[in-house]
């Protein structure tokens, strides 16, 4: 995947927090080393729209037209539903689209998971960048570029999602951006 296309995605200004700490950068910037030309701004929910915690979870939402941020929505910011991971169909759009040069992300929205004690924790969704290639295994979806602890410039969706055990194989949302960046 060319650098170009991930820090295309995560080159956007770096708020400051209350009390003027910087904010703490995207994950999608930690794939970013050195930089390179924008050849068009990309929106996607993100800081100061939606604070850091629980932002892939938003992202989900606000990508499927759902949630009550502020800033511009994600049909009015170009991007369109795929649809799941579940479906072939679905996967094999996403990498035409990439392999056309468009930004496909994947993402999953975490649950609320209910505790011994009956309490429900909000966990932390996930996102990934779908990378261009010619074919996938079935088993394991296409390779992605994925953030986190680790990051890998390539890996399986079904690497990518497996800290997410109702993520893989039908639960994955794919959105494409459907302008070129080259």
């Amino acid at each position: 995947m060319d650098r170009r296309l991930l820090c295309h995605l995560a080159n956007w200004p770096t708020e400051r927090a209350a009390g003027g700490r910087p904010r703490a950068p995207h994950p999608l910037q930690r794939l970013c080393r050195g930089g390179g030309p924008v050849s068009r701004h990309l929106y996607i929910l993100r800081p100061p729209n939606h604070p850091q915690l629980r932002l892939a979870n938003a992202q989900v939402d606000w990508l499927g037209g759902v949630g009550t941020e502020s800033g511009p929505t994600a049909s009015e910011s170009g991007w369109t539903p795929l649809g799941a991971s579940g479906d072939n169909v679905v996967l094999d759009a996403a990498i035409t689209a990439a392999n056309a040069g468009k930004l496909v992300i994947a993402r999953y929205f975490q649950p609320p998971t209910e505790q011994p004690d009956g309490t429900q924790t909000q966990g932390a969704g996930h996102i990934c960048v779908v990378r261009p290639q010619d074919s996938f295994p079935s088993d394991e979806g296409p390779q992605v570029a994925t953030p986190g602890v680790q990051n890998f410039k390539s890996a399986s969706m079904m690497f990518a999602f497996g800290d997410h055990p109702l993520a893989w194989p039908d639960n994955i949302q794919l959105f494409v951006d459907d302008t070129a960046l080259e």
